[in-house]
């Protein structure tokens, strides 16, 4: 499989997710205004609902490719899009994200970041999203700043976020990289987003960061507290881990907490 032109390649991981997926694949197929192209690899770890057949309904769109495995790991499967995309489409030179129950922010999105791309030629870019519920935006947005940037200001983050403050959670869903970042999802079953983000952010030196309040994606928090009761102690312990990691990160680097 090969591409003749310069594309942004957005990569959706799913299981079960008949009720939104497609709503997620339109709001790929309705990106406007784009110089170059994009394509979206649909990754199904072994779905027991519609999910497979509805994607099916769109394979025979060009920008559009459906991969069928038996990935139970979140993880595994993010890290095997973003390496099916490496090696199957070499003019590739973004790779994105977007959930099964997420859609694009607008119809712009993609021609947006090509802008900033065109400007900036980054290794990475992190954006802005709005949360919805019952695919119905909220008040709550999950915008980044350039304090992220601050070693001290992420200790803290993260600190928060260990103590199960939502609002406090880093907007790891909207994060594109290059090609040539060799950095990848943890296999862990919470937080492997974060992870990857705090990754990222202990790179900066070796990297050129944008980030941008550009909103990328409206993100479903559908059932959040619910997941989040029921998994409580895996969801606190992943975090809690990231930051006991990054406190011995910053430790090794002289910083005082």
């Amino acid at each position: 499989m090969t591409s003749t032109f310069p594309i942004i390649a957005i990569t959706m991981p799913v299981k079960n997710a008949e009720k939104t997926i497609e709503l997620s694949i339109l709001s790929f197929l309705s990106q406007k205004n784009m110089k170059n192209d994009a394509i979206l690899i649909i990754s199904d770890a072994g779905s027991t609902d519609l999910s497979v057949q509805i994607a099916k309904k769109y394979v025979d769109h060009q920008k559009i490719f459906l991969l069928e495995n038996q990935i139970d790991s979140v993880s595994e499967n993010r890290n095997y899009l973003i390496e099916y995309v490496i090696e199957e489409f070499k003019n590739c030179y973004l790779i994105g994200r977007l959930d099964a129950d997420d859609v694009f922010s607008s119809e712009y999105v993609l021609c947006e970041i090509e802008k900033i791309w065109e400007n900036h030629h980054f290794d990475v870019l992190f954006l802005a999203n709005h949360h919805m519920i019952n695919l119905k935006l909220t008040d709550t947005t999950n915008i980044p700043q350039n304090h992220l940037l601050d070693d001290i200001y992420l200790y803290h983050r993260l600190k928060d976020m260990s103590l199960g403050d939502f609002s406090r959670e880093l907007p790891s869903c909207n994060l594109l990289i290059t090609p040539n970042i060799k950095l990848r999802y943890p296999l862990i079953e919470s937080a492997e987003d974060h992870w990857l983000f705090v990754f990222i952010l202990m790179n900066k030196l070796n990297l050129k960061i944008i980030i941008s309040d550009f909103f990328y994606c409206n993100y479903s928090i559908d059932g959040y507290e619910t997941k989040m009761n029921k998994n409580k102690n895996k969801y606190l312990t992943s975090r809690l881990a990231l930051l006991d990691f990054y406190t011995l990160f910053l430790q090794s680097k002289g910083c005082k907490l």
